[in-house]
């Protein structure tokens, strides 16, 4: 069996951090292709700091991309979280410090693209009491289609109609 090279993160951080990830055999060449693909979700709750950076540690393989959701102070009149703030900076020393590609998604951009259907197109939906891990997924999703490497190939599957 072949090692796994290409590993994609994405992380819904908060109060409870939603993570998915995409796992693969990466083979470069015209056409690039993946093979052995495992896509993995969850959630981290409660103070998890320590978890988190540990975690994305031993995550890393050859190629390895993290894509976060920012966090944006809006102005809405409602409390403000600000756990996610150090989540999202405990994402950014880790990637700095271990030189790994970090990839910073606005927080509207994944949720109006990748809908619960299409998560199920693509038998990745894991239901409601998923929310935080959905959400990462929908992350992840919007990066393997739009960012690198382009996969079509799930646009093809999880939007039939497109």
């Amino acid at each position: 069996m072949m090692d796994i090279n290409y590993r994609v993160i994405a992380l819904d951080p908060g109060g409870t951090t939603g993570w998915a990830s995409y796992s693969a055999l990466w083979l470069p060449g015209d056409p690039v292709s993946y093979s052995y693909e495992s896509w993995e979700c969850g959630h981290m709750g409660g103070p998890h700091h320590e978890q988190l950076e540990s975690w994305l540690g031993m995550q890393r393989v050859q190629n390895y991309t993290v894509v976060c959701e920012r966090f944006d102070d809006r102005q809405t009149g409602h409390n403000v979280n600000l756990v996610a703030a150090e989540y999202i900076g405990v994402i950014k020393k880790y990637c700095e410090t271990e030189n790994v590609h970090l990839v910073m998604q606005m927080p509207g951009v994944a949720k109006p693209f990748v809908k619960n259907e299409n998560l199920k197109l693509l038998d990745l939906w894991r239901g409601v009491k998923w929310k935080h891990a959905m959400d990462a997924q929908r992350h992840l999703l919007w990066y393997l289609i739009n960012g690198l490497p382009h996969r079509h190939d799930l646009l093809e599957k999880g939007w039939p109609n497109k």
